[in-house]
């Protein structure tokens, strides 16, 4: 009988186990398509964009940028990112977004993902072609509602610029 129970608790513990991975295996998938449509929602032609992103913030959330400003609460930092897509499309246009996760852990209800976010785009001041790297740090918490940034900090990686002559034209 007691080889009977240890057996039965033992198979319960797999059966356990097997949907933990499972569920851990669902937010992973969850969490990675929840930063890709995050990006894609960003759009330099349209500042306003930002305010799509309200979704994906906890009300309480923090982000820090790579010069030090600190935003504190979600309606701060879509304002932010309002002003910084503003400001991007006022030096440059044709902007492109990349994203690339490149590492994600997750620890029972958090969650931490790399990003790193590729930026291209032409200076509008002399038609010199930029590219910027920045990496982006996020902390994600499951919530009520799902999965919510609930930190941010963004990094500037590598930048450069190609000059207007050294720019090979693109067919249309």
């Amino acid at each position: 009988m007691k080889r009977l129970i240890a057996c039965v608790t033992f198979l319960a513990g797999v059966a356990l186990l097997h949907q933990f991975a499972f569920a851990a295996e669902v937010d992973e998938a969850e969490i990675r398509a929840l930063l890709d449509n995050y990006v894609k929602r960003i759009r330099f032609d349209d500042a306003n964009s930002a305010f799509e992103l309200r979704t994906y913030y906890a009300m309480d959330a923090v982000q820090i940028l790579s010069d030090g400003k600190l935003y504190r609460g979600k309606e701060q930092i879509l304002e932010g990112i309002r002003s910084g897509i503003e400001v991007s499309a006022g030096l440059a246009e044709n902007i492109s977004l990349k994203s690339t996760i490149v590492s994600l852990h997750l620890e029972g209800n958090t969650a931490f993902a790399l990003m790193s976010l590729e930026f291209e785009g032409v200076l509008r001041n002399n038609g010199n072609r930029f590219e910027r790297q920045t990496w982006l740090t996020v902390v994600l918490q499951k919530r009520k509602l799902g999965w919510k940034i609930v930190q941010e900090q963004a990094t500037v990686g590598s930048q450069r610029t190609i000059a207007k002559e050294n720019v090979t034209p693109t067919a249309n």
